[in-house]
């Protein structure tokens, strides 16, 4: 089964900037796996790139799945991003 994730510009400019610049390992780690995802690289290859299982990349994708659901725009006050809903950290400027 092929995950459908919808990349918004929105979106892809939250995970362009914390994939580099997120306080969390983790969470760059996610953002990298998920930017990659959005350029059409294979999971296999994806999963080798960020040095994780495939098992885990799923799950990365799974919790972006969620969290789309809720998605506010950039800049609006409410907004918390992908990286603040992928994990409990507190959004970060």
């Amino acid at each position: 089964m092929t995950m459908q994730l919808e990349f918004t510009p929105a979106i892809l400019e939250v995970l362009n900037y914390e994939r580099y610049r997120h306080p969390l390992p983790l969470v760059q780690r996610r953002m990298e796996a998920l930017w990659l995802k959005r350029h059409g690289l294979p999971h296999g290859q994806i999963a080798q790139l960020v040095n994780i299982t495939e098992n885990t990349l799923r799950d990365y994708f799974q919790l972006s799945e969620i969290t789309q659901l809720g998605q506010t725009p950039v800049g609006s006050k409410d907004y918390v991003g992908w990286s603040a809903k992928i994990t409990t950290a507190a959004t970060h400027k």
